[in-house]
């Protein structure tokens, strides 16, 4: 390794004198040291990554590579904030449940003992337990950062089987009445959801909202004056987690009803999730993803040997970037590895980080390789570069599809011809902007052969 940074130094030199003149033998010496380099990057990336790059595990894994121009949650997030929406996941477990003053009062405390601070409760919500109205969330706000967090509890009494019969058991498709269309993907498209979650969710609705808007109009220039946009962050753990995703599908539908919903740029909308359940089937799974800006912005945090992320087996995906924590072994049949505080608190910004590093490392030795083979002229295909390409155009994508779904979701719900006209003129523009990447894909195309073009799409997920 001492010998690449050397190479790197002398290139660095080079590259940086372009003037500088070297007699034949100093040029030898820089090729066979460029050379050399690359041949070493070269053994790094078939020794230690190219083995790893579809496992599951391994941070090498191609779902964790972040394109040049990435601003995704994954892209901008910390290790530290991992640990936030962590602790306020484990916040949200209270030691009261019904006393809903105590609640605040716990919170308020907990919250005053944390590092990052600025963050204001400004409600607890609630959902109704047979007919009892019960804790589910903590509602945060941060001026300065522009940052709402709905941070969600799990089953809300462990003891009584009726939350577990009522919601986490019943795994048929939800058939109920939906009259916001809450459970619609941003284009107002209905979605296969499982049926207990998609119950516990509308039973919050009524609370949610009211306050929601009490934000909206109270702080409402607040958040229309900050040069910062909105950014709405739903987390939670188990139960809370599945709750967390539904609310973040939801949220375009709610702030399309506000005036913030004029500017698609103006609020950001992103998911944690820990332990959490499947929600969705395979198809619906990837209309949220496409709804949420692609799945770097929702990420999903699971102990390899906690059986609540694997149920229900009948919706076969989850939704956005998972990360694995713990060691593999047998399923744990107590739920101690379930647990919040002990496990996914612990352990989950730690992984994230060992990821994100992983990623970046995958990055460099491939970028080292692309730098090396341009200095010794080599021209064969440059694989590498081209996947970045790929990643650039489905980031693009990505955000052109989810602008399009909130406007196709707000022409729905808009009766006033002047202004059905202009989100059409919107949806046209975005459609336009559209076809210009789809020929850049195309451009990209005609530089490989089919086999390995299908390959490189499917390795980025450019649809």
């Amino acid at each position: 390794m001492k010998k690449i940074f050397l190479t790197i130094s002398m290139l660095t030199f080079a590259s940086l004198s372009p003037n500088v003149s070297f007699s034949n033998e100093e040029d030898a010496y820089i090729m066979e040291a460029n050379q050399n380099a690359l041949d070493n990057y070269k053994a790094l990336y078939e020794e230690q990554i190219k083995t790893q790059l579809d496992h599951i595990y391994s941070g090498f894994n191609r779902i964790y590579e972040i394109a040049p121009n990435e601003n995704t949650l994954y892209s901008r997030s910390t290790e530290d904030d991992i640990l936030f929406y962590a602790t306020l996941c484990s916040i949200a477990y209270t030691d009261q449940r019904l006393d809903f003053t105590a609640i605040t009062s716990e919170v308020n405390s907990k919250l005053a003992s944390l590092n990052r601070k600025g963050y204001e409760l400004l409600g607890i919500l609630k959902r109704n337990l047979k007919t009892t109205p019960v804790h589910s969330a903590i509602l945060l706000y941060n001026k300065a950062e522009n940052h709402l967090v709905l941070a969600y509890k799990g089953t809300v009494d462990k003891d009584n089987n009726d939350d577990w019969t009522k919601i986490n058991l019943n795994i048929t498709k939800f058939k109920g009445q939906d009259p916001l269309g809450a459970l619609n993907a941003p284009d107002g498209t209905k979605l296969n959801i499982h049926g207990g979650f998609a119950r516990a969710y509308l039973e919050g609705i009524d609370e949610f909202l009211p306050q929601f808007r009490e934000l909206l109009s109270t702080h409402f220039n607040d958040i229309t004056t900050n040069p910062k946009p909105l950014r709405v962050t739903t987390t939670g753990h188990s139960l809370g987690g599945a709750l967390s995703t539904i609310a973040a599908n939801d949220m375009r539908r709610i702030l399309r009803q506000t005036e913030l919903a004029k500017e698609v740029s103006r609020f950001i909308v992103e998911n944690v999730t820990f332990a959490s359940p499947q929600v969705y089937n395979y198809d619906s799974a990837r209309k949220v993803e496409r709804g949420m800006g692609g799945q770097h912005n929702i990420l999903r945090f699971a102990h390899k040997r906690d059986l609540v992320p694997s149920v229900p087996k009948i919706y076969s995906e989850h939704v956005g970037t998972s990360f694995y924590i713990g060691e593999s072994g047998l399923p744990d049949l107590t739920f101690g590895v379930h647990n919040m505080k002990n496990y996914y608190l612990a352990l989950s910004p730690t992984i994230f980080r060992l990821t994100r590093e992983e990623a970046d490392y995958r990055k460099y030795v491939q970028d080292s390789i692309v730098h090396y083979k341009a200095l010794l002229g080599d021209k064969t295909p440059n694989h590498f570069g081209a996947f970045d390409d790929m990643n650039i155009l489905k980031i693009d994508l990505n955000q052109l599809d989810a602008s399009y779904d909130f406007f196709k979701g707000m022409l729905k719900d808009t009766h006033e011809k002047e202004k059905k006209a202009a989100i059409e003129g919107y949806m046209k523009e975005i459609k336009k902007e559209r076809k210009v990447i789809k020929d850049k894909v195309k451009v990209e195309q005609s530089k490989f052969k089919t086999g390995f073009f299908n390959y490189l799409k499917n390795a980025v997920g450019l649809n």
